[in-house]
């Protein structure tokens, strides 16, 4: 079963999309989610520049999270931005993550509330899917004065998720690109400068682990005793 939210700057929805503008799903939804950042390249154009090619080192998104997990306690993720190469006027992540999870619930972060002059930012739209994905759209300014600063750590988005099953291997929540159910179009993480400048920034993943109940003669941490426990034992003792 398919279940969605969405949540504007203004309200929560429960409708597949909902924004600060008021766009909906059905035919005009890709225009409604794409109308912002052609409308700020537009009122930049003066100063375009051409898309910067590659993954940009200036900028990074990356999370911040427990690596330790439990089915008892819920997984609390935040999206982060490091803009130290320049200001960004808007930004669209897309978050997947390991069939062990499910998606509880996702809003927007400290920076997407408070920078536009200390009050949240023009446009905002979340989209989720418990099975799929985060997705999240933001245009900081349609007149194109207020930016995110160059700095460390804006928080942009903030997920819940449950643990469905202890892993025996490191589940990977990481910032995406995917066509999400009912979609025809892909979604994209990207950041957009002042003048509609598209960057691509560095994607770093986040890694969570489950700790491993003891085994007797497993030395190595695998939950298995086997011919490697040996080998690890052996590594240990000549140093």
């Amino acid at each position: 079963m398919r279940s969605d939210s969405s949540i504007s700057s203004s309200s929560q929805c429960s409708s597949t999309e909902c924004s600060s503008e008021g766009c909906v799903s059905g035919v005009g939804g890709r225009f409604c989610r794409v109308l912002p950042f052609v409308f700020l390249g537009l009122i930049g154009s003066w100063i375009a520049t051409p898309a910067i090619q590659g993954q940009h080192p200036g900028f990074t998104y990356y999370f911040d999270a427990e690596e330790l997990v439990s089915v008892d306690v819920p997984v609390s993720v935040r999206a982060m931005l490091d803009t130290s190469g320049g200001p960004v006027a808007g930004w669209s992540i897309v978050i997947c993550h390991g069939s062990q999870l499910r998606v509880v619930s996702a809003e927007h972060g400290e920076s997407a509330l408070t920078m536009n002059g200390d009050g949240p930012a023009d446009f905002m739209s979340i989209h989720f899917t418990p099975d799929e994905g985060v997705r999240q759209g933001v245009v900081v300014d349609f007149m194109n004065i207020e930016v995110l600063w160059p700095a460390h750590a804006h928080e942009l988005l903030r997920i819940e998720y449950e643990l469905l099953e202890l892993p025996t291997t490191p589940i990977t929540i990481s910032f995406c690109d995917r066509i999400f159910e009912g979609d025809t179009f892909t979604s994209e993480t990207m950041a957009v400068a002042p003048g509609g400048v598209v960057i691509e920034p560095i994607r770093s993943p986040a890694l969570l682990y489950a700790p491993q109940p003891f085994i007797r003669g497993d030395a190595n941490g695998d939950a298995r005793v086997d011919l490697a426990d040996g080998i690890t034992l052996l590594q240990i003792t000549l140093g």
